[in-house]
């Protein structure tokens, strides 16, 4: 009896709190490769038509602009840069695409906001041909054709809709998720946990239970609903609001990172910046998370008083 509390306190802190948080830190971390690619692809130089036609008795690092011409048979697809073509390889390989308007960089108005989103050969829905791409990786000759194969280290593919001198700006920007913490893992682990909490929530109907330790299963059970109720559901729009502001000072942190990248150097007031939107990211943060607790806390101590008395 005195261990139902303790189970589902265990139970919501598992499915509710541990398994989004890794969920988080994977999807975090390939969000994070994705920008570092394009940081260093600045730095890289840019595939013309003259390598295209020279065949290259070594690999060759570069980015190239181009446009889809043909989707191959073999999940691939064929790209016309500087006037001459080239095969890229897609097996395995992320496919990102770039979308928005022009009000990019803005706090507000985040359904203009530019976007990068994250597929694969199997989950797309389709490549039209004709549009634009940014791929940096290594270039081959494969058979007397000039392939970014996926052999060893995989191409980064980018369809997007911008100018060349805005793209590699604008996916460092927009490269990231929303929030991290609404991912495939954290999907399951809310499935999962409201089958658990279920069952522990009916295990306290059908059992009589002492009051105290009713309240406090039932209050940890109705954990997933608890931030989106009445008052606490202020903390919960404070949250989102400092995450979103968070996001964005991240987002200027990283090209202030790629403009250092640009130039070559790292000079003082490229670190003062740096340090700058750091801080601003994590004051931020720290202040969505703290709504967030406030929030749910708030209303789950007037649910838990609130069953006290029914039970």
């Amino acid at each position: 009896m005195f261990f139902l509390p303790l189970l589902t306190a265990l139970s919501a802190l598992f499915f509710f709190v541990l398994l989004p948080i890794t969920g988080a830190l994977f999807v975090r971390s390939q969000w994070h490769l994705f920008r570092e690619r394009l940081i260093t692809a600045e730095t890289l130089p840019v595939l013309t038509k003259k390598e295209i036609l020279t065949p290259l008795q070594s690999s060759f690092t570069c980015r190239a602009y181009g446009v889809i011409d043909a989707i191959g048979i073999d999940e691939s697809i064929w790209v016309t840069v500087d006037g001459a073509s080239i095969k890229v390889c897609l097996k395995d390989t992320p496919i990102y695409i770039l979308s928005g308007s022009l009000r990019y960089g803005r706090i507000r108005n985040r359904d203009q906001e530019y976007i990068v989103e994250r597929c694969t050969w199997n989950t797309l829905p389709s490549i039209p041909v004709g549009s634009s791409i940014f791929i940096t990786g290594t270039l081959l000759y494969t058979n007397g054709i000039p392939v970014f194969c996926t052999s060893d280290v995989k191409p980064l593919i980018l369809i997007h809709d911008v100018s060349e001198n805005h793209v590699i700006y604008l996916g460092v920007f927009a490269g990231r998720p929303v929030n991290e913490y609404w991912n495939p893992f954290s999907k399951i682990a809310l499935a999962a946990g409201i089958f658990a909490m279920t069952g522990i929530v009916v295990s306290v109907i059908s059992i009589k239970f002492i009051s105290l330790i009713a309240a406090i299963s039932l209050t940890l059970a109705f954990s997933p609903i608890l931030p989106f109720l009445p008052p606490g559901v202020a903390g919960f729009a404070l949250y989102r609001r400092f995450w979103r502001r968070a996001r964005y000072f991240r987002a200027r942190r990283d090209v202030t990172l790629l403009r250092t990248a640009a130039t070559g150097q790292y000079p003082y007031a490229s670190k003062k910046n740096i340090a700058y939107w750091k801080q601003l990211a994590l004051i931020n943060f720290l202040l969505s998370g703290f709504f967030f607790a406030a929030g749910y806390v708030v209303n789950a101590v007037i649910v838990f008083f609130i069953l006290r008395t029914l039970i």
